[in-house]
């Protein structure tokens, strides 16, 4: 079955609705319910796919504690960036920026 992907482009979503009702055979003309509802109406949603958990390598553990260093002694701009940095990357592993620096010290 078709899958119409969820955008936020309107020129895409009239795209895929196009293509969508061309695969299930469907009048657009005789539709008057929207774009929106036209894809409730005959469009699967996507299913999201679990993103596989990583392993966190010496080489991490390294990278976390630069970053942390960063944060606590940088100037006030580098400090800010590398917060940041940290906390993004402690994402990627599903952790807080806290949980990646102890686990860090672990590795250590």
């Amino acid at each position: 079955m078709t899958e119409a992907p969820q955008t936020e482009f309107p020129s895409l979503r009239l795209l895929n609705l196009a293509k969508l009702a061309e695969a299930k055979k469907v009048d657009l003309h005789l539709f008057d319910g929207g774009v929106r509802a036209f894809l409730d109406a005959h469009a699967e949603r996507r299913q999201t796919k679990p993103t596989p958990a990583q392993s966190f390598t010496q080489a991490d553990a390294e990278y976390a504690q630069k970053l942390h260093a960063m944060a606590e002694r940088g100037t006030e701009h580098e400090a800010e960036v590398a917060k940041g940095k940290l906390e993004g990357f402690a994402k990627g592993f599903g952790m807080s920026a806290d949980e990646v620096v102890g686990k860090a010290e672990e590795v250590n």
